[in-house]
């Protein structure tokens, strides 16, 4: 599922024609997935009322075209997705306090992506066509 969401982050960050440095090295902004956030949340002692956690984990929920990603320096970030009918989506976060805050949000229509099918699914596909000849 990396290699469809990284084919999807591609399309949305050059379609919204964003600067956030991908490299991993030497990069402005930390890619987080849904993952290393709950990670993180854990490993500062997973409280019930942490509102830094709160405030990006609500943005994750939803039905998505691969996995949504967090972009985030110290006080900023960008949260990217692909909704169902391929319109990309960035919302751009400021922390205020103890909270990440919503300072705006941009639709674009996004290409579509394809799922790149596993070589043994496309092995069966061409037995299946092959023997209903």
């Amino acid at each position: 599922m990396d290699d469809f969401t990284d084919l999807i982050m591609e399309d949305i960050i050059s379609s919204f024609d964003l600067d956030i440095n991908q490299n991993k090295r030497s990069g402005r902004f930390l890619e987080v997935r849904l993952e290393d956030l709950h990670a993180g949340h854990m490993v500062y002692g997973g409280k019930l009322d942490d509102s830094y956690y709160n405030s990006l984990e609500k943005h994750f929920m939803g039905a998505f075209r691969g996995e949504p990603r967090l972009f985030v320096t110290a006080k900023e970030a960008y949260l990217l997705y692909k909704k169902q009918d391929n319109t990309n989506v960035m919302i751009h976060l400021k922390l205020k306090g103890n909270e990440w805050k919503e300072v705006d949000r941009k639709k674009k229509k996004g290409n579509e992506v394809k799922l790149p099918l596993l070589k043994c699914y496309e092995k069966y596909l061409k037995e299946k066509h092959k023997n209903s000849r």
